[in-house]
């Protein structure tokens, strides 16, 4: 769910998700956050705004581990 840009109340970013998660990815896990991620940038394609720093740290996730917000810097 893309909600713009800016912070999540009580979420962090994918690195640290990813590197903090107790339990390894299923496949599954991965295909879900890509597909996503995918459709964040979409979203802002559309809209001509070019996100030119794709990365974990970028990709901020909510406590119910879905990607809320890609940050622009």
């Amino acid at each position: 769910m893309v909600t713009g840009c800016g912070g999540v109340q009580g979420g962090s970013d994918l690195y640290g998700h990813v590197t903090d998660h107790e339990y390894p990815y299923t496949e599954r896990d991965v295909s879900e956050l890509m597909v996503q991620l995918c459709s964040a940038l979409k979203f802002i394609h559309n809209i001509n705004i070019i996100h030119r720093d794709v990365k974990l740290e970028n990709c901020l996730v909510s406590r119910s581990h879905s990607i809320a917000s890609i940050i622009t810097r």
